[in-house]
């Protein structure tokens, strides 16, 4: 949930970033702490759920899975 605290920045429900880049930022972000273990995408994806951040597909953006209500700051 670091991760979630120092990356992301809330925004409105209609914001959007790929869940592709979030995951890449995660990633990174895993690698620059020194953490040796990382969750896979889809246990990634449960945690943002989890903490009431939605991700879904977009029909909007070519039925890309999108998590919304955040910004990559």
């Amino acid at each position: 949930l670091s991760f979630l605290n120092e990356c992301l920045e809330k925004a409105s429900p209609d914001d959007s970033e790929r869940f592709k880049d979030v995951f890449e930022l995660y990633e990174t972000y895993c690698e620059k702490e020194g953490f040796q273990s990382r969750l896979k995408k889809s246990v990634f994806r449960k945690v943002l759920n989890g903490a009431g951040i939605l991700s879904e597909n977009s029909s909007k953006h070519n039925n890309e899975l999108r998590i919304f209500g955040v910004k990559i700051s």
